[in-house]
């Protein structure tokens, strides 16, 4: 819940800034192709309402369809119709270009699915690493290693008396 709390959280500051950032950078006047019901005083791109539909109603649905595969498809697919409908309402308002509705879809659409891509990526099950194994010294082993280093001594030792022996013979 808090990963999906804190990816709320980042699509919104995106799509402020991603929105208020282009219109200053674009500064594309609005159409006067008719007398509009609503008086808007910033730029055209990209339409902010299209932009911020495209990005949390595809989210919310991807984050209430979780558990649910075959919730995702119906949701997913409600999610685009809602976005769809606030596009074509920007057109019908006279507020916008139909390309500043496009660009509002494209950038809220691409937001979201990195998005929920950082969102599965943070999610994914750690690999299984492997248990260290406590190293055990025993008596048995310690042994061993001190017989191992005493053997080339006594070889040295029996090869002197064999020597030895055969110069007194």
């Amino acid at each position: 819940r808090r990963d999906a709390a804190l990816l709320m959280l980042a699509l919104g500051l995106s799509t402020f800034f991603l929105q208020h950032g282009l219109k200053l950078l674009v500064d594309r006047a609005r159409p006067e192709l008719w007398p509009r019901l609503l008086a808007v005083g910033s730029a055209a791109f990209p339409s902010g309402h299209a932009l911020a539909a495209a990005t949390f109603y595809p989210a919310l649905a991807w984050l209430l369809s979780e558990g649910r595969p075959g919730g995702r498809r119906i949701l997913m697919g409600l999610a685009a119709l809602i976005a769809l409908y606030v596009g074509v309402g920007r057109l019908y308002l006279g507020v916008h270009w139909p390309t500043d509705v496009l660009g509002g879809w494209l950038l809220g659409a691409t937001q979201t699915a990195l998005g929920l891509r950082w969102l599965q990526w943070r999610r994914r099950p750690e690999p299984a690493r492997p248990k260290p194994q406590p190293i055990r010294f025993t008596m048995p082993s310690m042994m061993c290693a001190s017989k191992a280093q005493e053997a080339p001594a006594k070889a040295f030792e029996r090869s002197t008396k064999r020597r030895s022996r055969s110069s007194s013979t």
